[in-house]
């Protein structure tokens, strides 16, 4: 009988660096986009959860976004969370 070999390899992924230079790109009647630079993350694809104003969050994966609205967007100050 032949010996059996088994190799095992380990990845271990780690939590990528925060987002840098968060831009705000365009704002109008009803949109406000957004673009960043993404964190070190040791070449794996990467996630982000965007959110404004705490009122949803949303996944996407690349590295600028848009919110919309079909009603006027009347604030000026926004708070903004990206991780």
């Amino acid at each position: 009988m032949l010996p059996i070999f088994l190799f095992l390899f380990c990845f271990i992924l780690d939590v990528p660096e925060t987002p840098t230079n968060i831009n705000l790109t365009s704002i109008t009647y009803s949109s406000i986009s957004l673009k960043w630079q993404p964190g070190f993350d040791g070449g794996w694809p990467q996630t982000f959860l965007i959110s404004l104003d705490n009122l949803s969050l949303k996944e996407i994966n690349e590295s600028y976004y848009t919110f919309s609205s079909k009603m006027k967007i009347e604030k000026k100050i926004f708070f903004f969370v990206i991780f």
